[in-house]
């Protein structure tokens, strides 16, 4: 009960007011507006999602990370037991010798210059 008075003391000391209560059962909140389902999606859900909008705004804050200090990492474990250990942890268990050069051959080309 101590934290739906503090959820409500929230709501108001915040004037929040797009708090909204989608299920109608229990102890209602004070401050928070009650609504079905369907209704909160006619309201407050668009029809179309417009893709190109939101893969441009995570475009737009994609940062540039600076690879090669993994790059060279990569290149110093990769003929190590140390890599075995890494790939099987990441595989899930034990990696036949196979899977190992090929993972080998890819940490390779991924830590070569250029």
């Amino acid at each position: 009960m101590h934290y739906h008075h503090a959820l409500e003391d929230y709501i108001r000391d915040n004037a929040l007011s797009s708090i909204i209560a989608l299920n109608g059962r229990g102890i209602p909140l004070a401050g928070a507006v009650p609504m079905d389902m369907e209704s909160y999606i006619r309201l407050h859900c668009p029809k179309i999602i417009d893709k190109k909008r939101v893969l441009e705004a995570i475009d737009s804050s994609a940062r540039e990370i600076d690879a090669a200090p993994l790059a060279d990492a990569l290149g110093r474990i990769v003929n190590n037991v140390l890599f075995d250990e890494l790939l099987e942890a990441s595989l899930g268990g034990r990696v036949d010798d196979t899977v190992k050069n090929r993972y080998r051959t890819m940490a390779r080309i991924a830590s070569s210059p250029g």
